[in-house]
């Protein structure tokens, strides 16, 4: 028997979903909850900094929005018309597949690079988006 997490609250049971459960034969005291996806816009000031810093470090570079499997926090901030977005600056030292299989599994790690370029980015956001330095 296939058993998926069990989720005590308000739940929304979309009709994918419950096709998925039943083609399973999933015991009937097991829920999934589905939330509402949220985005947030790249039409933004934050949006602009963060592409600002991240050509700081490459400047060729075009900052692209992507979904990440996961879950933040970021949804509660949208919801209240508050953009949201997931940032780091990665080195040249590993392609994103090879960072992904890093983040949150065995073994976590991240290279002293990446970490160094990404407290440099950040820095640069703050202080383009609360200071009112250019881009």
């Amino acid at each position: 028997m296939t058993r998926l997490a069990r989720f005590r609250g308000p739940t929304v049971i979309t009709p994918q979903w419950r096709a998925y459960a039943e083609a399973l034969d999933l015991d009937d005291d097991v829920r999934a909850a589905v939330t509402d996806p949220t985005r947030s816009s790249t039409d933004t000031p934050l949006f602009s900094a963060l592409e600002g810093a991240v050509r700081r470090a490459y400047p060729s570079a075009h900052l692209l929005p992507m979904l990440g499997v996961g879950g933040t926090d970021g949804r509660f901030y949208r919801r209240r018309g508050v953009p949201a977005y997931g940032f780091g600056v990665l080195s040249e030292q590993g392609d994103y597949g090879t960072f992904r299989r890093l983040f949150h599994g065995r073994n976590e790690r991240i290279d002293l690079a990446s970490i160094e370029l990404t407290v440099h980015a950040l820095n640069h956001v703050v202080r383009t988006f609360h200071g009112g330095e250019t881009t």
